[in-house]
């Protein structure tokens, strides 16, 4: 695969290891919906989330190295937020963020009901 996929791969391989999963597809379509997501650099701070909500300075503590200071990577977090790539919530007065899954609810309860037709809509 081409160099620039490359941190998405690796958010792929993060994000599959998260509490839900996203799984790689020989298609390479997950590639595709990151790309759709996230910038290169962005996909790189979604790297240093969890599925569990943190608080900015415990994701600065592992971004720090992808940008300038922690208010750098707030905005970057809140872009993330508003494109639907993660999710954040006000937790004792502070902002909390973590990784979004990409299916919750509906699309799993149609696991063996999947037709072509469904899926291609």
């Amino acid at each position: 695969m081409e160099q620039n996929n490359q941190v998405y791969i690796e958010l792929q391989k993060h994000l599959d290891n998260q509490a839900v999963g996203f799984p790689a597809t020989r298609s390479g379509v997950e590639i595709k919906i990151l790309k759709h997501i996230f910038t290169p650099g962005e996909a790189g701070i979604a790297c240093c989330l969890s599925y569990k909500f943190e608080p900015l300075d415990t994701i600065f503590y592992r971004a720090g190295h992808l940008v300038a200071s922690p208010e750098e990577l707030e905005k970057s977090l809140d872009r993330i937020q508003k494109k639907g790539g993660i999710e954040s919530k006000i937790k004792h007065g502070k902002m909390h963020y973590c990784n979004a899954p990409l299916v919750v609810g509906m699309y799993e309860f149609q696991l063996n009901r999947l037709t072509p037709e469904f899926i291609f809509q």
